[in-house]
């Protein structure tokens, strides 16, 4: 599914793939300004320059392209034009940082840079536009010697009268601008909560989303709270679901996630709306591809949401319960019953012990509650309808009454597969599986029959009709099965009934259109070595005629 959406002020974003929480706006002619609050609205406005203008802009856009990329040659030769060095790189332009020329080498921790800039005259206690200091700009001890070496007030970076960001919103910016651990230990030990929360989202959180690991596990180690109390959006909605956010989100890098389990990280902590961070990843919906479409139409760079499975196993593998359910549905029941999940999940978690918890009996529903239609992707609120559908429809009424255990119930959502596995794992049936031979049978997994005839404890499991696994194996000339099933002791003279339904049980408006209901599969005083010779199955009807069947 392709989308085009409209973000005011940039070009359009093309959403490729399954709708999500995520959206992005870019665009070729957005502009991102970094400021102590985060980032600024993309400005659409192109002010006029003059030429003079446009050369001091092309001036100091090559002094701060040499300083990112730590080009002392370049720095030199532009300093000896006679280019001052106290500066803020957005004087000439509105659209660049504020940072000067001395903050931005200090702060990307470039200090033979910062050496020269001083050596050129630039001021140790000069604020940039942020207003800040170099000396609150300092990633080191050996950054604030050679500040104070050159005249910088240390004492400065501590005084409560020093105008710009407090040491907790420094550590905001520190994120927006990178994976800066030392920089953030640094803040921490003037100062910044590790704890923060601004706009529904902790500090721990925002360094997990802009992906600074090494910034969360700083955080983690200088005492964050990693799972805090969740806000009041989270019983509605997944939003400031604070107490499994972290844990979610740190999914992404295996390596940050075990750091913060060793922290005192719960896996299994319940948010306020009842989600784990194992079952809401396996509840939401697939996330989504977005990339920007260019001026000229074409796409330009985009974003990969991070595949489930990865973080699934993340949890698993670091000792998520697999089996720890949200309602009345296991995390592997979400696996298989949520649609568009890949059957990788349901692997995942079959490897590391998951288990199905179901137990329901067949009943003829009400005309008034049809099949219900769901549009995909499904949300977590349909996804959960889903799982609540019936998982038998009986309108014949052919099956009233059977029962559907857990593996039954994965033979019906065609997993088949995981029923065989966990059969071999646990090697029993549970009671509501009496019916499992039937099941399978009707569905032609024949490979689950022959594996769960040792431990079923009906073999001749059927329907209201009659009809058997043996009778269905000789119709779909399954050889092999039948002679499980003969051996096993099957009733090889069962026989089905002569029609269906009962009389009593027949709408009599179908008996006014002058003709009785279509009658099912076998239906119709079948035995085995009746279907075995009418389909020429001469073969199977060899085994069942020494085995003592008979028309």
């Amino acid at each position: 599914m392709t989308s085009l959406l409209k973000v005011h002020g940039v070009q359009p974003v093309i959403l490729v793939g399954c709708i999500s929480l995520m959206v992005a706006s870019a665009g070729t002619n957005a502009q991102q300004v970094q400021g102590h609050g985060g980032y600024r609205e993309p400005s659409t406005e192109q002010p006029v320059l003059t030429p003079a203008q446009k050369a001091r802009l092309a001036q100091t856009d090559a002094l701060q392209t040499a300083i990112v990329k730590n080009d002392g040659d370049a720095v030199r030769r532009l300093v000896a034009g006679g280019m001052s060095v106290d500066l803020n790189f957005d004087e000439a332009y509105r659209g660049r940082s504020s940072e000067s020329p001395l903050t931005m080498a200090i702060g990307r921790g470039h200090l033979d840079l910062a050496r020269l800039l001083l050596d050129s005259g630039a001021d140790p206690n000069r604020r940039d536009g942020f207003g800040d200091l170099p000396i609150r700009r300092a990633r080191s001890e050996e950054a604030v010697a050679l500040l104070k070496r050159y005249g910088a007030d240390v004492s400065a970076a501590s005084r409560n009268a020093i105008p710009g960001p407090s040491p907790t919103q420094a550590v905001w910016n520190v994120i927006d601008r990178g994976d800066d651990a030392q920089a953030v230990k640094l803040l921490i030990e003037k100062g910044a909560d590790p704890s923060a929360i601004s706009a529904r989202q902790t500090l721990l959180e925002h360094a997990l989303f802009r992906k600074r690991w090494a910034i969360a596990r700083q955080l983690a180690d200088s005492g964050a709270n990693l799972q805090p109390p969740d806000g009041a959006e989270c019983t509605q909605t997944r939003l400031e679901c604070h107490s499994i956010e972290a844990t979610r989100l740190a999914t992404i890098d295996p390596p940050t996630l075990a750091h913060l389990k060793g922290r005192g990280l719960d896996l299994d902590r319940a948010a306020a709306n009842g989600l784990t961070a194992l079952t809401s990843l396996l509840l939401e919906p697939p996330q989504m591809r977005v990339a920007a479409r260019n001026a000229d139409g074409s796409l330009g760079p985009a974003i990969e949401p991070p595949a489930d499975l990865p973080r699934v196993r993340a949890l698993l593998e670091q000792g998520a319960d697999p089996n720890r359910r949200f309602r009345e549905y296991t995390p592997l029941m979400m696996a298989v019953g949520v649609p568009q999940k890949t059957p990788a999940l349901a692997d995942a978690l079959l490897e590391f012990g998951g288990m199905v918890e179901f137990e329901y009996t067949v009943v003829k529903l009400p005309r008034d509650k049809p099949p219900a239609a769901y549009p995909l992707p499904a949300s977590t609120t349909m996804a959960l309808a889903i799982l609540a559908e019936p998982p038998v429809r009986d309108d014949s009424g052919l099956l009233r009454g059977r029962t559907v255990g857990p593996l039954t119930w994965l033979v019906l959502h065609r997993r088949g597969d995981l029923a065989a596995r966990i059969l071999e794992r646990e090697r029993k049936l549970a009671a509501p599986d009496r019916f499992l031979l039937y099941f399978a049978a009707v569905l032609g997994e024949w490979d689950l029959v022959v594996k769960a005839l040792p431990h079923a404890p009906e073999i001749d499991a059927a329907d209201r009709a009659g009809i058997t696994p043996l009778l269905l194996a000789t119709d779909d000339g399954r050889v092999d099965v039948v002679k499980a099933l003969v051996g096993a002791g099957a009733n090889v003279n069962a026989r089905t009934d002569r029609g269906w339904p009962p009389l009593w049980e027949t709408p009599p408006g179908m008996w006014f259109m002058g003709h009785g209901p279509s009658k099912p599969r076998l239906v119709g005083g079948y035995t085995p070595l009746k279907v075995a010779k009418q389909r020429g199955r001469e073969d199977i009807a060899s085994i069942l005629v020494q085995a003592g069947a008979k028309e």
